[in-house]
């Protein structure tokens, strides 16, 4: 029996393309809010977070999330620092109807698409 996973696993240009057609979806950054604000020194320059996106600690649980969203209609694209961090939160809200995608490498590859592919429509997504 095979079963079907419920979290949609994306890419970051899969992510880059979906915000620029579609208004309903939520990046949610499952980091610690310490380090959410916190300047990261990155490969070739600092910054803080993705632009638009929201934090909620992984740790919090889904009972926290659901009451911090409770909008089932909205796509949560989670996303961590080293994307894998949160991948049980991930499942257990798939599980209470929530529409789940999971940003593939988390942070640290969104970061690394910025820098190095010269197509990625979303060079400017990192606030500085």
């Amino acid at each position: 029996m095979v079963q079907k996973n419920t979290i949609d696993f994306i890419t970051s240009v899969n992510y880059c393309n979906s915000i620029s057609v579609k208004n309903n979806i939520l990046l949610v950054d499952l980091r610690h809010d310490t380090l959410f604000d916190k300047t990261t020194s990155g490969i070739k320059y600092d910054y803080q977070n993705v632009k638009g996106s929201v934090n909620f600690f992984a740790e919090k649980g889904e009972q926290a999330f659901t009451r911090a969203f409770p909008d089932k209609k909205v796509t949560y694209v989670l996303m961590s620092q080293n994307g894998t961090t949160g991948l049980e939160l991930a499942d257990a809200l798939t599980k209470k109807g929530y529409r789940i995608s999971w940003l593939i490498g988390g942070l640290q590859r969104l970061e690394w698409y910025t820098i190095n592919v010269d197509n990625f429509d979303c060079k400017n997504i990192l606030a500085q």
